[in-house]
């Protein structure tokens, strides 16, 4: 237990640095919160409550909120591992329940200033593992065996933390990448082609009456630093249209997908779109 709990902290505090690197922290979470409610999704319906009597809810939801806000003694990722099994064993909605304990694990990590932003979602973990995650939580109700849980979450925890850690590396790689290009080949117009990198890192969807609102240019000029972008591969379009083309940051959203997502099927924020990111994997 105590080397599964050094190795999730190394991890957690790795992630947490991590955010510090990134061009664009702010995306990065929001294509994780997508993608973990996508898993979300998969995940739900598997379980059935548990509990049926509504006054028993309300007092073990009492005692869990006294829980999460008194108990100052154990180590925090143990806390979080405790409060999600107790979350779930308590099951007090009709739906929605398992996503609403993932994601207290990220919102206690964070009010307790264990991470800086909330880059840490377990579903991938979960649904990997979703036969050992239900008999785990079901142990602990039948045996009371909360220490094969704690070290199956703990698992779980480091496993995460490291592949978003990785992630975010990658992503700072590329970015580096892609300054480079523009450095090469763009030495007439290297300053607007950094500006549209930069701005694709905060919305990686963009059309050229887009770029040319980022970047200052004509429409014309715009068009072609689109093209130019494109042939060196920072940049493909989504569609076939003529007017009004969508070229997207594919290697940048490459990163969020499991498998390779076909270009029609992506939903990415765009020009005019709404803050809520949306993105199907």
């Amino acid at each position: 237990m105590i080397r599964l709990l050094s190795q999730a902290d190394r991890a957690v505090g790795r992630l947490d640095g991590a955010s510090e690197i990134l061009p664009n922290v702010d995306l990065f979470v929001a294509m994780y919160v997508s993608k973990e409610a996508v898993l979300s999704s998969q995940i739900e319906g598997t379980q059935a409550s548990l509990i049926d009597v509504l006054a028993f809810e309300a007092e073990a939801l009492y005692k869990l909120e006294a829980f999460i806000h008194e108990e100052k003694s154990l180590p925090i990722l143990l806390k979080v591992g405790l409060v999600h099994a107790q979350f779930e064993t308590i099951h007090p909605f009709l739906d929605g329940n398992g996503r609403m304990g993932r994601l207290l694990i990220t919102f206690i990590l964070c009010c307790e200033g264990v991470l800086r932003k909330p880059l840490l979602y377990l579903s991938h973990f979960f649904k990997a593992n979703k036969l050992e995650y239900y008999e785990r939580l079901q142990t602990i109700r039948d045996e009371g065996d909360w220490e094969s849980w704690l070290k199956f979450f703990l698992r779980g925890v480091n496993e995460v933390a490291q592949e978003a850690t990785t992630t975010a590396r990658s992503i700072v790689q590329l970015w580096e990448k892609h300054r480079n290009i523009i450095a090469t080949h763009f030495p007439r117009s290297a300053g607007p082609a950094h500006q549209l990198l930069e701005h694709l890192y905060e919305r990686p969807v963009v059309t050229v009456n887009g770029v040319a609102k980022v970047t200052g240019l004509s429409y014309a000029n715009a068009s072609r630093l689109v093209m130019k972008l494109q042939g060196q591969g920072l940049l493909r379009q989504m569609d076939k249209f003529q007017r009004n083309r969508r070229f997207v940051y594919a290697d940048y959203l490459a990163m969020f997908a499991d498998e390779e997502i076909p270009k029609d099927e992506r939903e990415v924020p765009s020009e005019g779109a709404e803050e809520k990111t949306k993105f199907q994997a």
